[in-house]
């Protein structure tokens, strides 16, 4: 058997090997030997969003079925008003280990005669410092129903003092869920449910930009959700909550199927580029529209086209001025 090619790409290549009857395949580049093993997958470490809304949906059954109760809270809490999990659950010293913050209490939903409040205010939040309302949804309201229910929680009663983290139940009875007991909660039930794309717990707030963005599609929803999550730009919104992956994917996949158009022969359709818009005040419209109308009046009898060809495009030529 003759001896493989070496292919470059970028200073590092590939080397196939003859082994026998069949060919091991390395990587190997100039500053090592190390050998290229298949087994060996790399795990993506970015919290992501989760597409499929019949999973999402499966995973919140999944913390009813399995008495996760707390954890079917949080994640709700979070989604619903995109807050980080730090503002929720509270956060610990990082060098000290102790604990700084208990996050919310159940004072933060309801007032101390015990009206639902309807906002969630955050008079600084962990990470920014920065001061935060925002509006308590449905979704929340359904999620606290279906604790209290469950638990036995009186929010407006015994507990309206406490963290809304505190486990009411199980071997950390009495204590603040932590982090790592979120963390490993949610990841037990996006394996269950079969999610693939990695759940953390940054995952809920960033699932509340992404179905803003997808129950707004035909308005300009990013101003909007760049204010909600308190980021410095539309870009890093769009990057953050997967937007722009959103974009990039579809993008790719009309680029496939025109390939594939080109591979097979067939013919490729590009749309039609959009026509221009432009935006006008009602009283400047209503001056044009009178203009035209008076002018068409005016040169009703004309017969040169060029006289009228001429107030067109001095009509147009306003247009031009009063959009700018």
């Amino acid at each position: 058997m003759r001896n493989a090619s070496i292919i470059n790409f970028n200073n590092y290549y590939q080397k196939l090997v003859p082994d026998g009857s069949n060919l091991a395949l390395k990587e190997v580049n100039s500053n090592s030997n190390k050998e290229w093993n298949p087994k060996k997958e790399t795990k993506h470490k970015k919290a992501y969003y989760i597409d499929d809304m019949e999973q999402l949906r499966d995973l919140m059954q999944y913390f009813i079925d399995n008495k996760r109760y707390l954890h079917h809270l949080i994640f709700n809490i979070e989604m619903g008003t995109g807050r980080r999990i730090g503002d929720i659950i509270g956060w610990k010293n990082k060098t000290t280990r102790e604990r700084e913050s208990n996050g919310l209490t159940w004072l933060s939903f309801y007032t101390e005669s015990g009206d639902k409040r309807k906002y969630l205010y955050l008079e600084s939040e962990q990470k920014t410092g920065k001061h935060k309302d925002v509006l308590i949804g449905q979704g929340v309201w359904d999620a606290i129903r279906i604790y209290c229910e469950n638990t036995g929680c009186e929010p407006c009663g015994k507990d309206k003092y406490n963290s809304i983290a505190l486990q009411l139940s199980g071997t950390y009875k009495g204590q603040i869920l932590s982090y790592e007991g979120y963390r490993k909660g949610l990841k037990q039930a996006a394996k269950a449910v079969g999610i693939e794309v990695n759940v953390a717990s940054h995952t809920a707030r960033k699932q509340a930009g992404t179905m803003m963005d997808l129950l707004h599609p035909n308005e300009k929803s990013m101003d909007v959700i760049s204010s909600f999550y308190g980021h410095s730009s539309n870009t890093v919104t769009e990057i953050y909550m997967g937007h722009r992956q959103r974009q990039e994917d579809a993008y790719v996949e009309d680029l496939g199927k025109a390939q594939s158009a080109l591979i097979n022969g067939e013919e490729i359709v590009f749309p039609d580029k959009p026509l221009d818009m432009v935006s006008l005040e009602y009283g400047k419209l209503r001056e044009l529209i009178q203009m035209a109308y008076q002018s068409g009046m005016e040169n009703s009898n004309a017969t040169d086209i060029d006289k009228h060809m001429e107030n067109v495009n001095t009509i147009m030529d306003l247009v031009k001025d009063v959009s700018k």
